[in-house]
């Protein structure tokens, strides 16, 4: 009977010896993924602030263009320097798309 409990201890152990490490790197893993998912959350924020700064710049500019009526190329130099200078908007792939987006509401009419 004695014999019987010491093989069971031993099995025991030999699965508390093969588990334990897998249960650490889960709990490490869950911890690494606690941080990605906060540092995602807080990307998500900063995202949905451009959104609406952008949002408000087109918002603007919609009423801009409808009160005044200005000449495309001197309208596109301004609003390329306004965006330059506004540190909203930096990189090319915005301006990119932002300028397209120009093209095709003038071009609209």
């Amino acid at each position: 009977m004695i014999q019987v409990f010491r093989a069971e201890g031993d099995r025991v152990h030999r699965v508390a010896k093969v588990v334990a490490p897998k249960q650490q790197r889960l709990q490490a893993a869950e911890a690494n993924l606690e941080h990605e998912m906060h540092v995602l959350q807080v990307k998500r924020d900063e995202l949905d602030d451009v959104t609406n700064k952008l949002k408000l710049l087109n918002d603007d500019l919609q009423v801009k263009l409808t009160h005044k009526k200005v000449p495309f190329a001197i309208f596109w130099r301004q609003t390329l320097i306004s965006l330059h200078k506004n540190t909203i908007l930096r990189g090319k792939v915005i301006r990119v798309s932002v300028c397209t987006d120009l093209f095709f509401n003038f071009n609209s009419d």
